[in-house]
């Protein structure tokens, strides 16, 4: 106990933790290829975690200044000793505590995440670019956080997923990773995701290989704002696909179940619902 509150407070008198601002700031930035912005930093030595107030990651410039990603809090986890002996920081969990998140799809089909990451595959593994911060995160993930998927038609104003829970374990840009999540849809389904992802390509994660198991449950296809309202889809449909991505292609492949469907712009939905097995090979380039 006395060693304990010795360490903790050695950690409190030597170390100033939101020095080290700039540099968790330029890191993140190096690594997501986006522009970052932090507020303060507090450390909690009993946790062995710091607290970041006002993370802001922006968008693809090509999508305009709106940040992409804003969270009033991120819990980090850190390695006390190295920030005790060496003054560096090492990040080894990251976990977002209630963000925003807005996608949004440029008229040709491209979506602002795609570029997410570009570039960071080409830094060697355990690099220190960041003035000497090395960046290894064991587990990253996001609670509570919302989904905004704003319409081609009109910025500002889209579809909103709620509960958004995201678990990635030992992630690395150079290696595959595994992934799970969940998020409540508009009008009250659910979608479920477990499987593999990686490595991160120099182009971004939407060249990302990954397989997945997708599992929704009452999704409403009109509400939930991922095809184009003039498609003249609608219904709600229960669904649970295995998909698989080369980064260059999309082989999907499962069951569906629609109630109230319509496949055709004008149409009436069906009244009956309809149960099908469903493939499909899709061509990101086209």
């Amino acid at each position: 106990i006395v060693l304990a509150a010795l360490f903790a407070i050695a950690v409190t008198l030597l170390v100033n933790s939101d020095r080290f601002r700039p540099q968790l700031a330029r890191a993140m930035g190096t690594a997501l290829g986006r522009d970052v912005a932090i507020g303060r930093i507090s450390l909690s030595v009993l946790s062995g975690s710091a607290v970041v107030t006002d993370l802001s990651i922006g968008d693809d410039p090509m999508f305009g200044k709106t940040p992409f990603v804003t969270a009033k809090s991120v819990r980090v986890g850190v390695a006390l000793l190295p920030l005790v002996t060496s003054k560096h920081l090492r990040i080894e969990s990251l976990r977002l505590q209630e963000p925003h998140l807005t996608l949004r799809r440029s008229p040709s089909g491209a979506w602002n995440f795609s570029t997410l990451g570009a570039g960071s595959s080409s830094a060697p593994a355990g690099s220190a670019t960041a003035s000497n911060l090395t960046l290894s995160v064991d587990r990253l993930a996001i609670t509570g956080g919302q989904v905004v998927i704003e319409s081609t038609a009109a910025r500002g104003s889209g579809a909103a997923y709620e509960n958004l829970a995201i678990d990635v374990r030992d992630f690395s840009a150079s290696s595959q990773f595994r992934v799970a999540g969940r998020v409540t849809t508009p009008g009250g389904g659910t979608l479920k995701v477990n499987g593999h992802a990686g490595p991160v390509t120099a182009a971004g994660i939407g060249s990302m290989p990954f397989e997945a198991a997708i599992d929704g449950a009452g999704v409403d296809v009109r509400r939930g704002g991922l095809v184009d309202a003039a498609a003249g889809l609608g219904g709600i449909v229960d669904l649970h696909l295995g998909i698989a991505s080369t980064g260059t292609r999309i082989a999907a492949s499962g069951t569906l179940r629609g109630d109230k469907l319509q496949l055709v712009p004008g149409a009436a939905p069906a009244l009956e619902p309809i149960e099908f097995a469903y493939a499909s090979d899709y061509d990101l380039s086209t």
